[in-house]
């Protein structure tokens, strides 16, 4: 029999989730991405944006519920901002006593209590955002050739970075108890959107083993690395499903 297992899949601010299905060409039949989309992006472009990120995570909650369907096995998978969500759904999770995830990936971000000072940026004028935003990288210069699709994706942007803002602003503390769930952590090479010796911070969630990857590229490294990094998850399933069975027997 296949051991079959869903990955949950949260994107980076002005990204949708669905962007990563096409992964699923290289996770299946072993692994199933799973995109959770937010509220105003991908599949949810129609509905309005959270207006703080409490209102976020209640709604990712609810996302999350829905996906899983009553499985129980599960991993998550996120980039940038997708990171700041994981790390707020599993506290949450932790909280209401729900089954948490086998296994956490995690690309391009530190955990939310190490030190970060990053500019903000959400509110400058659209121009001076759109010079900001191209810090990060990922934004198609054809884009600005088509108006009203840079308006479209820039709202999008400035509402999310908004959401970025206020969640970097909060104080935040270590788990309380740390985690038993396995980090895998990837980072591109040439990514400056934060100090890479931070990516440490993340031994501090959890008792359990921490993998790091570094690969060549920027913020958004991981488009070109689909397939190599496909392989590792996989990988890493089949370590954890030998591990369910050792048990098991």
């Amino acid at each position: 029999m296949v051991h079959r297992m869903k990955m949950l899949a949260f994107a980076s601010a002005g990204a949708a989730a669905t962007s990563y299905l096409q992964w699923n060409a290289f996770l299946e039949p072993d692994v199933t991405l799973v995109p959770i989309d937010i509220a105003g992006r991908g599949t949810r472009s129609s509905e309005p944006f959270s207006e703080n990120m409490d209102a976020l995570m209640t709604d990712i909650e609810k996302q999350t519920e829905k996906a899983l369907a009553g499985d129980t096995a599960f991993a998550c998978f996120g980039h940038s901002f997708g990171c700041d969500i994981i790390f707020e759904l599993v506290t949450r999770r932790i909280a209401a006593g729900k089954p948490l995830p086998s296994h956490l990936f995690l690309f391009g971000n530190t955990p939310p209590f190490s030190l970060k000072r990053r500019m903000k940026i959400a509110h400058l004028p659209d121009a001076e955002f759109m010079k900001a935003m191209e810090f990060f990288g990922g934004i198609d210069a054809q884009l600005y050739r088509f108006p009203d699709i840079l308006r479209y994706f820039r709202n999008i942007m400035r509402a999310d970075m908004r959401l970025v803002e206020e969640y970097e602003d909060r104080d935040h503390l270590l788990p309380q108890q740390k985690w038993d769930i396995p980090l895998s952590i990837f980072c591109g090479k040439d990514d400056n959107t934060f100090d890479h010796v931070l990516l440490q911070d993340w031994k501090q969630c959890t008792s359990a083993h921490c993998s790091f990857y570094e690969m060549e590229g920027g913020h958004f490294f991981l488009n070109d690395h689909a397939e190599e990094i496909a392989e590792i998850i996989l990988q890493t399933q089949n370590r954890l499903h030998q591990k369910e069975m050792r048990h098991v027997g």
